[in-house]
């Protein structure tokens, strides 16, 4: 192999090695199929939305599932590039993602997932979004976003 040969092999596979997953919109996700939205699905008078992103691409986890969980309970099981709404009483609220168990046996990195919170005070009218990043090499997390 020529020296030009392996500097573009080497190149091409720490790009993939160094690439982080791909932050999706909401319009650019597919909505969570309704067999994996476990709860908060009625609409609250008065009330507020949360709005889950989960990042797209091979990174972000490919069929691996995770759990997003809304005060201790789980809300609906995500996989790359969905994107899942929830909606809330107003006040505050923990947001979190947390390894699905009905997933395990397939997606090995999540055996050692621990429990990810984020909170969010919501008014009534408000939606906050969140983001889940990382996947494959790295531990999912979970953040609010502006995307």
């Amino acid at each position: 192999m020529n020296k030009s040969a392996f500097i573009a092999i080497a190149a091409t596979l720490f790009g993939l090695i160094g690439c982080a997953t791909t932050p999706v919109t909401t319009v650019k996700t597919t909505p969570i199929p309704p067999e994996r939205t476990l709860g908060f699905q009625t609409n609250v008078k008065n009330g507020a939305t949360i709005v889950v992103n989960r990042d797209s691409e091979f990174l972000s986890g490919g069929g691996c599932l995770l759990s997003v969980v809304i005060d201790d309970k789980t809300a609906a099981n995500i996989a790359a590039g969905e994107s899942g709404r929830f909606f809330v009483e107003p006040g505050r609220h923990k947001v979190g993602i947390a390894r699905d168990t009905s997933a395990a046996s397939q997606c090995s990195e999540q055996l050692n997932q621990p429990l990810k919170q984020s909170t969010t005070e919501l008014k009534s009218g408000q939606q906050q979004k969140f983001r889940i990043s990382g996947g494959k090499n790295t531990v999912w997390d979970i953040r609010p976003t502006g995307l």
